[in-house]
């Protein structure tokens, strides 16, 4: 845990190296590592009150996130953000000298929903920003956004069209591999394995859920969305490499 404390920056927040500054991707591996640690002596490590600031001035005015102080908006930024102020417990209430008041904003979540909605393209994926390419990695991180602002049922109902969503998921798996690709006319990548995968849980919550408000459990038969045999085959047949490890496709 210690390897942590050089990376902790005065002014809140962890940097990818000694002497970086601080980003939301580095601040989200190393809550995720705390987390996993486990225990009083692991949370303490994080100086919650500078984090909380810190995190208030990446807030923007709509709804998103920068990873860095005048870095890009995007919305890996806005998963990495809401994943710390859930993981620490820290007040969802923006600070006081957080910009984003002066246009109205008191709450981490506030206006984020409909940025995320305004990140979904003509395809049905979403982007990293509005008019941006739609991509798998952001699509799990909006996904993950919006379950953690609220029920999946809810959240991602009200601010993404899921028809649409679900019809550029599923365009993602090709045959004959069964791995995902992550992006359109893209090849299979095992990287997607994780980040379109993850996806299909959320959006089977978000499915699942509304189906429960009018029927019981028994009456819902099992359904899977995408292939997970196609999927496993890909996984065991074409990411293990002979020497050990996973690979992302076999000519690497």
């Amino acid at each position: 845990m210690k390897t942590f404390l050089p990376l902790q920056n005065v002014s809140g927040g962890f940097g990818g190296g000694q002497g970086h500054l601080s980003h939301l991707a580095g601040t989200y591996a190393v809550i995720l590592a705390l987390a996993m640690v486990g225990g009083d002596e692991a949370y303490r490590l994080v100086d919650r009150t500078r984090m909380w600031h810190w995190l208030g001035q990446l807030k923007q005015a709509g709804g998103g996130f920068r990873v860095c102080e005048d870095g890009e908006e995007d919305v890996r930024g806005a998963y990495c953000a809401l994943v710390a102020v859930t993981l620490l417990d820290l007040p969802w209430r923006l600070p006081d000298d957080s910009p984003a008041r002066a246009h109205g904003l008191t709450d981490f979540r506030d206006g984020l929903g409909e940025y995320l909605s305004r990140c979904q393209t003509y395809e049905g994926g979403i982007s990293a920003g509005p008019g941006n390419e739609a991509h798998g990695a952001y699509a799990f991180c909006a996904l993950a956004c919006l379950c953690i602002m609220g029920l999946p049922q809810e959240s991602i109902t009200k601010y993404l069209d899921i028809q649409a969503l679900i019809r550029w998921l599923s365009a993602r798996q090709y045959a004959p591999e069964g791995g995902f690709a992550g992006r359109t006319n893209k090849v299979v990548d095992g990287c997607y394995s994780h980040w379109i995968g993850g996806c299909w849980p959320l959006v089977e919550a978000a499915l699942q859920g509304s189906i429960e408000s009018s029927l019981s459990l028994s009456d819902i038969p099992p359904k899977r969305l995408f292939s997970g045999e196609g999927l496993t085959r890909y996984i065991l047949a074409c990411c293990q490499a002979p020497s050990g490890g996973l690979r992302d496709k076999p000519s690497k």
